[in-house]
């Protein structure tokens, strides 16, 4: 039997998202689980953030499909390829402002690029 991590972001905007591959997505502390809900196996772990992670994403354009975005109250955005499990790029230009952290992320439909 396994255990899913738990989760103590449950206060935030998106803490978990679905794909359309069947695969579901959700903060867990400063990572982010994924999981294959069709056969209800662990895919593995997004890990690179040093605080708690407020937002995850997958991306909704169909030449990003394996994308997924998180931000985090370490003040940065990470874009990631869920099927590699690494981070394609991060943007960390939220870290002047101390006293603010990343809560909330929206991504267009009808934009092709990120």
């Amino acid at each position: 039997m396994r255990f899913v991590p738990p989760s103590p972001n449950w206060f935030t905007s998106k803490v978990g998202d679905l794909d359309n591959k069947g695969r579901y997505a959700f903060a867990t502390r400063n990572s982010v689980c994924i999981m294959d809900i069709n056969s209800c196996e662990l895919v593995g772990f997004l890990r690179g953030h040093l605080d708690r992670v407020n937002v995850v994403q997958f991306t909704p354009q169909q030449n990003h499909n394996t994308t997924c975005l998180t931000a985090s109250t370490d003040s940065t955005v990470r874009v990631w390829d869920v099927e590699t499990l690494t981070v394609l790029y991060s943007h960390s230009h939220h870290t002047v402002f101390l006293f603010y952290s990343l809560i909330s992320l929206n991504i267009s439909p009808k934009k092709k690029n990120l």
